[in-house]
């Protein structure tokens, strides 16, 4: 009887937790690749919002982008906010600039890719975004920067696995150019 009891109270705060979540307006997203490693894995469940608030460097958000090869509606994405509009970014391999001053991405990890420079300046309303494994992403320095209509959510928490909670404290990171 006890083990009955346990699991229709386990079943009860799902419930009550996904209906919780649904009125604040948060939907669930699987992260589906390997671009947001070592911060985000394939298979990490998240639960994302609509942005209250102006971006911030650091912020994780879910944008559309393009259209794949073949495919019948654009790819929803993951990816790190690096640039806010105005600013001009550069990416050299692994070194992050904005501005001219570096900026530190605890957060980046695996290999950096190929060492060739990317430069963008922000326009009005424009962020750059990149994945965290830069070897890895098909981000800004592929399809450019993204307008605020191509950004359809705000990462508020990880939900699963367990492990990815102590993983979403460094999120943001630290930067020396804000």
């Amino acid at each position: 009887m006890v083990p009955a009891l346990a699991a229709a109270a386990l079943g009860a705060a799902v419930v009550a937790a996904v209906s919780a979540a649904r009125r604040a307006g948060l939907e669930p997203v699987v992260v589906g690749g390997r671009s947001m490693l070592p911060t985000l894995p394939p298979g990490t469940l998240l639960a994302v919002g609509p942005a209250a608030r102006r971006l911030r460097r650091g912020d994780l958000v879910v944008v559309r982008q393009g259209t794949p090869a073949g495919g019948p509606e654009p790819l929803e994405m993951v990816k790190r906010v690096v640039g806010l509009p105005g600013e001009h970014v550069r990416l050299t391999g692994d070194r992050l600039e904005v501005d001219g001053r570096p900026v530190q991405e605890p957060y980046a990890g695996g290999p950096a890719g190929p060492p060739a420079v990317f430069e963008v300046r922000l326009g009005p309303g424009e962020h750059l975004v990149l994945g965290d494994h830069r070897g890895a992403s098909t981000d800004g320095r592929v399809f450019g920067p993204v307008r605020a209509d191509q950004v359809l959510a705000v990462v508020r928490f990880a939900y699963w696995p367990p492990r990815a909670w102590l993983r979403a404290r460094n999120w943001r990171g630290r930067d020396a150019a804000k």
